[in-house]
């Protein structure tokens, strides 16, 4: 197993079995034509060929490339062959004009994808058609999720393709995030595509743009969504592509609990409220208790979300019901829960210094009964501000 080198004619005078050796290196030449991939995992594929210097090589059968596995590969001449090697970073490599390479300074060559590299800073600047090309994809991100007009959980679907640091990848059946569990409940969370484990990831991390890289990124993790996980940690809500979000790069969440009056940041003029109302509180179970109280409502700017309705008392039936975005409210042994409050995502136009005063509905009361038969409260209102 061995990258050899292909002989020459000899030159200016050929000898006997020259021709075949001439025709031996076009066919060598050929092998390229179809643009194969020359490095395969932690092999040279066989029928790979290379020039390296005014030499060509080619690959008789799968060779092993020696040290640890990265994105770049050294080709070191080793009298009549080539030995592959990984190597950490590309110090030291340039452009060769003369043989349309990159060469370090002792003439070995270096194989690997050249708008990656470019795209972390490896190279400065593109040489290669196949490295501008890839410049066309950067930021590309044709992602299509199941449930997308919904709360259910999502897989990402089959076709789906989309670029992460230079790097363009094509998912080939429908896949699963993992980490909603680990994601707190009434929370905004985001589906992240992680590069180092190869996984679409859940995580409340919010992203931030990179103009290099053409996406919203945490590292080299790029997000693709964002969405809201409700008080009873079972739903996907407000399902919304950050590619789409009104052309607003937002490098800032905040979530309002509390207090009265927010202050527009410096170098801020337009920002997205998601306004919450709380949710109401559930009915007694007991057979003399009362009925769940309303969820009062969220205000920004004077713009208003309507709390959720309190449970009504019933004498028979199943159990509360689950909770919504806020929270309903449910009796132990109660038959309705109280409904979730009213979500609504708005956009405002504003100035640095601003003062928007705000105020956060409070969860209602559940229905007064025994012990152990007294409603739940509904989850207090809450505003969200991306900016």
């Amino acid at each position: 197993m061995a990258i050899n080198e292909v002989i020459f004619p000899t030159v200016p005078n050929p000898v006997s079995g020259d021709w075949s050796k001439a025709i031996e290196l076009i066919e060598m030449a050929m092998q390229n034509i179809n643009n194969p991939v020359q490095v395969n995992g932690s092999n040279i594929p066989q029928g790979s060929t290379f020039q390296v210097g005014g030499h060509v090589y080619y690959t008789d059968s799968d060779t092993t490339i020696t040290g640890t596995l990265s994105k770049y590969v050294k080709l070191t001449i080793n009298g009549t062959t080539l030995v592959p090697s990984f190597v950490v970073n590309l110090t030291g490599v340039t452009w060769n004009k003369i043989y349309n390479g990159y060469y370090d300074t002792s003439d070995n060559l270096y194989v690997f994808n050249e708008f990656q590299a470019y795209s972390s800073g490896e190279v400065s600047s593109l040489q290669t058609k196949e490295g501008k090309l890839s410049r066309v994809i950067k930021g590309k991100a044709d992602i299509t999720l199941s449930n997308y007009d919904n709360d259910s959980a999502s897989q990402i679907q089959e076709g789906s393709v989309f670029e992460n640091r230079g790097k363009l990848i094509e998912v080939e059946s429908d896949v699963t995030p993992i980490g909603y569990s680990g994601i707190s409940n009434s929370t905004l969370f985001y589906l992240y595509y992680d590069e180092s484990a190869g996984a679409f990831i859940y995580s409340s991390t919010a992203p931030t743009w990179s103009d290099s890289k053409q996406g919203w990124y945490n590292g080299n993790d790029r997000a693709f969504f964002s969405m809201y996980k409700d008080s009873g940690g079972t739903l996907y809500q407000l399902k919304t592509k950050l590619q789409d979000q009104n052309n607003i790069k937002i490098s800032n969440i905040e979530t309002l609990n509390s207090g009265s009056s927010w202050t527009v940041p410096a170098n801020v003029y337009r920002v997205k409220a998601i306004i919450i109302g709380a949710g109401g509180g559930g009915a007694s179970g007991a057979s003399s208790g009362g009925e769940g109280s309303n969820g009062g409502s969220t205000t920004f700017n004077s713009e208003i979300s309507i709390g959720g309705i309190g449970g009504n008392k019933l004498t028979s039936g199943a159990d509360s019901i689950d909770g919504f975005v806020s929270g309903n409210g449910g009796g132990e042994y109660s038959t309705q829960g109280g409904t979730g409050g009213q979500i609504r995502v708005l956009l405002f136009s504003v100035l640095p210094g601003d003062s928007i005063s705000y105020s956060i509905g409070a969860g209602g009361a559940g229905g007064a009964g025994g012990s152990s038969e007294t409603g739940g409260d509904g989850g207090n209102g809450q505003i969200i501000l991306e900016y």
